[in-house]
């Protein structure tokens, strides 16, 4: 059942952005909002990627492949780098 509800949300909140749920343009931008993030790493380096295509789920089957590639560095022990 919970695998239902997973994908009824999905599909509701498909091709939607962030802040088209919020008051403010970019809600990961906001002050408050950017200095938990910052702070919340867990001691791992974060490496964000926005493009004009879409949202987790939109991103998620067009970055397939440059997805995969990232994690397999990574899991080898490479670092990342800007673009890749």
């Amino acid at each position: 059942m919970s695998g239902q509800r997973t994908l009824t949300i999905l599909f509701d909140f498909a091709f939607q952005r962030l802040a088209s749920f919020t008051t403010v343009p970019d809600p990961l931008r906001f002050p408050t909002v950017a200095l938990v993030l910052a702070e919340d790493t867990l001691g791992a380096n974060v490496q964000i990627v926005r493009d004009l295509i879409g949202e987790h789920v939109e991103e998620a089957f067009a970055r397939e492949s440059s997805v995969e590639t990232f994690l397999a560095g990574r899991f080898a022990g490479a670092a990342p780098t800007n673009g890749g």
